[in-house]
């Protein structure tokens, strides 16, 4: 094996008023590793076509509400006592009641997505015969730029067992 393969898939949702195919065509592959090097790929991608198709996002809203209900009372009444005068008695009041709900109400909506696919083959060896990747090697990081910017995948790496 002579060379490093990485397939990327690349899916734009919905965002705002919809999917961007500019979030799936790549311009540039590269990968960087922890030791300085930089690695362009042997065979630079082939454009993608990106697919495009629906798809049907669902979700839970939350409907809060409170009822008020603000109720009042006037009365007048008027007693007689025991030596026959009138006393007028007036009294009044409210009572106010709050009644909280939380509705969950469904919903779907149809949504537009991109998607692409890449394979991407990178060397394994510098020009010089040297190797890219070597046991001081802990890091690569394949760098993905598109027209929407740059997307980074880091792949930490083991030692070989003995």
């Amino acid at each position: 094996m002579d060379s490093l393969y990485f397939t990327v898939s690349l899916v734009s949702m919905p965002r705002g008023q919809g999917a961007w195919d500019g979030d799936v065509m790549v311009k540039k592959f590269v990968v960087t590793d922890d030791l300085g090097n930089i690695i362009q790929p042997i065979d630079p991608q082939a454009p993608a076509v990106a697919q495009r198709g629906t798809t049907t996002i669902y979700g839970t809203t939350e409907i809060n509400s409170t009822t008020t209900s603000l109720s009042s009372i006037d009365t007048i009444t008027y007693s007689t006592d025991s030596d026959g005068n009138k006393t007028k008695h007036d009294t009044s009041g409210t009572a106010t009641t709050y009644s909280y709900q939380t509705e969950y109400q469904p919903w779907s909506k149809e949504a537009p997505y991109y998607y692409a696919s890449y394979t991407v083959r990178f060397p394994l060896f510098k020009p010089d015969g040297q190797p890219y990747v070597t046991a001081q090697t802990k890091t690569l990081t394949l760098h993905i730029i598109t027209e929407a910017g740059e997307r980074i995948t880091e792949y930490k790496l083991k030692p070989p067992r003995e």
